[in-house]
């Protein structure tokens, strides 16, 4: 009996961690920013990486680019997000990570969503178990926000990352730490953390390096 209830607690064990292992989704890609206000115009083309946990939903966001003679990097998170899916001309399949509306939104009749990213959806190896999702090959993103007295528009595209999805999760590594990889590979290339801190995002944190650079 007690052999008996000993396998059950660790096949009981087992599973539980099997279920918690994340399905992460890297990708890598280009993003261009617009920030104006101060009296200049700027223009910053960034690369990105981008890591979207399947499960949760959730996206850690990395951005570096060389910016008034700095290589700078920031990081940010994005989350309360979900997965919506639609379905165009020839029944092909879309896939957008979107921010529901706040209550305070549906209080005022605004029942929308904010799309953070959007692809057409395709079959994706996540590990070499073969494990396959249907999901987006490549994101596309845009939008535009007032801060601080600056406009900010910014367009990317980003790729999946066959090399960076696999690794990390062959090696069963959550979201911070496939994030950290990151960092240490921009690191690597010479780049440094922005000193900002007064935003989440990874656009947000790099305003104010853009905002120092001045009209040519």
């Amino acid at each position: 009996m007690k052999n008996l209830l000993l396998s059950a607690f660790i096949m009981a064990a087992l599973c539980a961690a099997t279920s918690t292992r994340a399905e992460l989704v890297a990708y890598k890609g280009t993003l261009k920013a617009n920030y104006i206000g101060g009296d200049h115009t700027v223009t910053v083309n960034f690369k990105s990486i981008i890591i979207v946990d399947h499960d949760t939903a959730n996206v850690k966001e990395l951005l570096y680019a060389t910016i008034n003679h700095q290589k700078l990097y920031s990081t940010g998170t994005e989350s309360n997000l979900h997965f919506v899916e639609v379905t165009g001309a020839k029944s092909k399949g879309y896939l957008a990570i979107s921010r529901p509306a706040s209550d305070c939104d549906e209080t005022n009749g605004i029942d929308g969503e904010d799309v953070f990213a959007q692809g057409a959806v395709a079959d994706l190896t996540l590990d070499t178990n073969n494990t396959v999702i249907s999901f987006p090959k490549t994101l596309s993103t845009v939008g535009q926000a007032y801060s601080d007295s600056a406009l900010v528009t910014h367009s990317g595209k980003m790729n999946f990352d066959k090399t960076r999805t696999l690794n990390s999760n062959n090696a069963g590594q959550t979201l911070d730490q496939a994030l950290d990889d990151a960092i240490a590979f921009v690191q690597s290339l010479g780049y440094s953390e922005a000193s900002s801190a007064a935003s989440t995002s990874a656009l947000g944190k790099l305003r104010s390096a853009a905002a120092a650079v001045k009209d040519p």
